[in-house]
């Protein structure tokens, strides 16, 4: 009798399981671990912080029977809006090397700088009141990003940062390149480069701004926008004359663009305005090209010579002690490279290329003199000489137009040179200057 009361237990145990299953009310899904929203749809671990931001979750109650244990999603923070006076502003709280929120600022893309020996470039942008640059890793500045006009108007999103004492603009590698650096289309550029330029009196005036921009590890560093008058000295015309040397006797700067704003043919000697940004690269300092004015001095003769008086006399083996290797920075200061010098010297070859054919002039003390390094004379890593720009890897023909082929020809000595230091040339272990060459004494062979 007991057996028969425990089968007929089983069977109305199994019937009611029957009937539950069949009912037309269908129970509702256990829901999902967590609730992503279309805006945070992004892959957030590697994002840098966002400051105090809070975050937002959905909460979800399971049944009572449920033992799981689900957790939240924070869900990233819409950019403040900010000007780029109010989120210089913002970036001055911060601690130094920290980065904070997220913000977005309208402004005109106005250069792209390319940090020498970093995996950064800087993309600067301004308005008609201030600028800030957007610091990129290389690898994510390649395709979109490198391919976006400068005098455009765009959006940019990205984290607010103080890195080494400079507010400016932290790519957030989440975002992704279109929502970092996003068009405005059939929008006038919001900058007027006269607005947030600062004029300068003298080119000497800008050793002490170079001077106060801080640099990174790599001894680069980039700072504000100013206007300078000088008279074009020299350019490279080997590249294009793509970089000229400004003066006016009270010092000398290098001015580096993209492209041709001056002739050698045709400019030497002409006063120009130029604005550009500061710029430190590996110690050298030198002025970004963004735009520039021919200017008529009040003193029509002024245009015919250069000025020379205030020139440093050197020998030609003066920097010999200096050098920028590996992680060494025995360089010249930055009122150095802004000087004007004159030495003399002969005209030889670095015979370290002599079996490729072309040339690769400097000018060194004595006759035949070297222009390789000896690393074994003391600290000295440097060649007993200088390189001189436009007159390295050049051909015969190109040498046959320079003022100093029959002084290289002849082996005889240049009495006076004019010169302003340009970079250390660390594949050959010295340092290359530009010298003037409007100033060489023409030499005529006998």
């Amino acid at each position: 009798m007991k057996r028969k009361t425990i089968l007929f237990t089983l069977l109305f145990i199994l019937a009611s399981c029957n009937n539950t299953s069949s009912a037309s009310t269908p129970v509702s899904p256990i829901p999902p671990t967590s609730i992503i929203e279309p805006s945070t749809s992004h892959n957030t671990s590697d994002a840098p912080s966002i400051g105090d931001s809070t975050s937002t979750s959905t909460s979800i109650t399971q049944p009572s029977t449920s033992t799981s244990t689900f957790t939240s999603t924070s869900v990233a923070p819409k950019p403040t809006e900010l000007t780029i006076k109010e989120a210089l502003t913002l970036g001055n709280t911060l601690s130094d090397n920290t980065v904070g929120d997220l913000v977005k600022i309208k402004a005109t893309y106005i250069k792209k700088i390319t940090l020498s020996r970093t995996s950064e470039d800087l993309m600067y942008f301004a308005d008609n009141d201030s600028s800030i640059y957007l610091r990129v890793n290389y690898t994510d500045f390649k395709g979109y990003l490198n391919n976006r006009y400068v005098n455009n108007e765009y959006y940019v999103t990205a984290n607010i940062s103080k890195n080494n004492s400079v507010v400016e603009l932290k790519y957030n590698t989440t975002l992704g390149a279109e929502a970092s650096v996003t068009n405005i289309y059939n929008v006038d550029p919001s900058v007027n480069l006269e607005n947030i330029s600062e004029s300068k009196d003298s080119i000497h005036d800008l050793v002490n701004d170079f001077n106060a921009i801080p640099l990174d590890k790599k001894k680069c560093g980039t700072g504000k926008i100013v206007t300078i008058i000088g008279q074009v000295l020299e350019t490279e015309y080997t590249d294009a004359n793509t970089k000229a040397i400004l003066g006016d006797g009270t010092g000398v700067i290098t001015v580096i663009s993209e492209q041709k704003f001056v002739t050698h043919a045709s400019d030497i000697g002409k006063y120009y305005a130029v604005t550009g940004i500061l710029n430190i690269q590996v110690t050298s300092p030198a002025l970004l090209y963004l735009s520039s004015s021919y200017v008529t001095p009040s003193d029509a003769t002024i245009e015919e010579s250069i000025d020379v008086s205030n020139a440093k006399v050197v020998a030609p083996d003066f920097l010999k002690t200096k050098y920028v290797l590996g992680n060494k920075y025995y360089s010249p200061t930055i009122e150095e490279y802004m000087t004007l010098y004159s030495t003399s010297g002969y005209i030889v070859d670095n015979t370290r290329y002599s079996e490729y054919g072309n040339y690769h002039l400097g000018i060194a003390a004595e006759n035949n003199g070297s222009l390789i390094s000896d690393k074994t004379a003391g600290n000295s890593n440097s060649v007993k000489g200088l390189f001189l720009m436009n007159h390295y890897n050049i051909d015969e023909k190109s040498l046959s137009y320079s003022p100093f082929a029959n002084y290289f020809a002849s082996d005889t000595k240049v009495k006076e040179m004019f010169f302003t230091i340009h970079q250390f040339n660390s594949q050959d272990h010295g340092w290359k200057v530009f010298p003037i060459e409007a100033l060489v004494e023409p030499l005529e062979v006998k």
